[in-house]
């Protein structure tokens, strides 16, 4: 009797270009004279711009782990002529930043130059702008330079690090494969639309037996939502049963974790409102050249700007999110949600 011949277990090459992640602060020549008869002062406020950039270059990292790719970090629900746009979500923006607008191919720039973020509204899902935009419905906004102009754009318009919504999705390309191209079907993540319903151990248990069913494996995965949503599943358990720390677990880094079927839901406040992100761990990867690291390649962290009495320092990192498995991640999307 022959054996059977190889190949079910097969591989296929994926690919994927690095993204570029920078930022920059300055400080001026005349904070560092003043510093001179401050013992200290100068270190101090070097160290919180450096620390400042930091967390502000983490904080941009983390959200666009969340989003698609393309930069995106609201959608225009109502176009209108106004400094005021209302918007899908406003979780990815704070005061002080800068978006440039598109329309929703991201091909048409809006208006002439940068705006700037003045005030945020969360519970009305309304951002106001330091100027009057003219935009349409399904307009798309990405995080900015101050910098940024319609001629010389500067910004993250796909430019972004993949992130899950992009990762984890039962259509589309990803890594150079896409479930639509034949012989490649297996490259798709299990996708269940809430359609609005609050989130409860029954659409966990669709979940994760979709994965298991399409990837052989549902071990090793922890599940990402939001706020809103973690707080509605707990709700659910409440006439159900009794659950105190005994049924919860701290994660590595301090998450703390409430448990479905031995798999931790954890909360990340950038994760996008209406969705759950389960995760298999071991098949995810950070492909990255360096952590993140200050632009000195001739010795020197901060450098003079040309022409003027200040001084900037550069951070970057060169990364992106990926994974090799993509059948072994699924999502929820569209579910009941207290976040906005």
């Amino acid at each position: 009797v022959p054996l059977p011949a190889a190949g079910n277990q097969g591989y296929q090459y994926i690919t994927e270009p690095l993204r570029y992640a920078y930022g920059t602060f300055n400080v001026t020549g005349q904070l560092i004279k003043a510093s001179e008869t401050q013992e200290g002062a100068f270190r101090k406020a070097v160290t919180a711009e450096m620390r400042g950039l930091v967390d502000d270059l983490k904080r941009h990292v983390n959200i666009a782990g969340y989003g698609d790719g393309t930069g995106t970090v609201l959608t225009v629900t109502t176009g209108a002529t106004s400094a005021t746009q209302a918007v899908d979500s406003t979780i990815w923006i704070q005061g002080g930043e800068y978006i440039d607008f598109y329309d929703s191919t991201l091909t048409t720039y809006r208006g002439s130059s940068v705006s700037q973020v003045l005030s945020v509204d969360r519970a009305g899902l309304t951002v106001t702008f330091n100027q009057s935009i003219a935009t349409t419905t399904g307009d798309l906004g990405v995080r900015a330079s101050s910098s940024s102009t319609s001629s010389t754009p500067n910004n993250d318009k796909n430019q972004a690090i993949n992130g899950l919504a992009k990762v984890v999705d039962s259509t589309g390309a990803l890594h150079g494969l896409n479930p639509a191209t034949a012989g490649q079907a297996f490259w798709a993540s299990t996708e269940i639309a809430a359609a609005g319903a609050v989130v409860g151990d029954n659409l966990l248990r669709q979940l994760c037996d979709g994965i298991g069913f399409e990837s052989g494996s549902d071990d090793e995965i922890v599940m990402i939502t939001t706020r809103g949503i973690r707080n509605r599943y707990a709700n659910t358990l409440t006439p159900l049963k009794r659950f105190n720390d005994s049924d919860s677990m701290t994660l590595r880094g301090g998450f703390k974790a409430l448990m479905f079927d031995d798999k931790p839901m954890v909360i990340d406040d950038h994760c996008k409102p209406g969705n759950i992100f389960a995760l298999n761990t071991d098949a995810m990867f950070w492909s990255q050249m360096s952590d993140w690291e200050w632009l000195e390649e001739d010795g020197n962290v901060l450098k003079q700007v040309s022409g003027y009495d200040k001084y900037e320092a550069y951070l970057f990192k060169y990364l992106n999110l990926g994974t090799f498995a993509r059948n072994r991640h699924g999502k929820i999307t569209g579910a009941a949600d207290d976040v906005r």
